[in-house]
């Protein structure tokens, strides 16, 4: 993913993609291509806080994480949640995923999409540095799945090394959405409201 500025300083987003059209609105596998999909509003962008566990099936230690033991997995996501023509259906735009051990997955995503046209889970799957596969999967609430209006829920998925093998299976965990700054304001105020209600009744 890559941001340049354009006209008025708007955000252009540049990523990897990696869907052809097939009818309207459905997506299939096709060559890598660079495709430049507008400008990356703030407004369309959720961002959300990744949290979960993962059991390490490398057969050795990987970082603090000893062989066989379940381990803690953490990271942040953004997720555009709005129907556009490039994306009708919505897309990952990041993530920064971490496991014990290894490198971060941060090239989101190489592949994302439904899992099929009968399914509601998007797959959003990436490499790290080190060339692993993070197979990620999202359950949504659409058939085929969608990521519009989408507001958090669970993740599985698991982590392969280059040649295959497993590291990390099962995944599991959530997708939390962080505050916006609005609500956070909204809960500041509520809070100072109910101190001051508090010393009223004290004095």
């Amino acid at each position: 993913m890559t941001l340049f500025t354009g006209a008025d300083n708007e955000a252009l987003l540049v990523l990897p993609v990696f869907f052809e059209p097939l009818r309207a609105g459905e997506y299939g596998c096709a060559d890598r291509a660079l495709v430049l999909i507008g400008a990356a509003r703030a407004d369309t962008l959720k961002e959300f806080v990744v949290s979960g566990t993962a059991e390490n099936e490398s057969g050795g230690s990987l970082g603090s994480c000893a062989a066989e033991a379940t381990c803690s997995v953490s990271g942040t996501m953004m997720v555009d949640v709005t129907s556009s023509a490039a994306f009708p259906r919505g897309f990952v735009t990041a993530y920064d995923i971490t496991f014990p051990g290894l490198a971060a997955f941060d090239n989101c995503c190489v592949t994302q999409g439904p899992l099929n046209f009968e399914s509601s889970v998007w797959t959003a799957d990436s490499t790290n540095n080190a060339d692993e596969v993070l197979f990620l999967d999202i359950p949504t609430t659409h058939i085929p799945a969608s990521l519009v209006g989408f507001d958090g829920g669970s993740i599985n998925g698991s982590v392969l090394d280059p040649d295959g093998e497993i590291l990390y299976f099962p995944l599991s965990g959530s997708i939390t959405p962080v505050p916006e700054p609005s609500s956070l304001a909204l809960l500041g105020g509520g809070v100072l409201a109910f101190t001051q209600v508090r010393r009223r009744k004290l004095m």
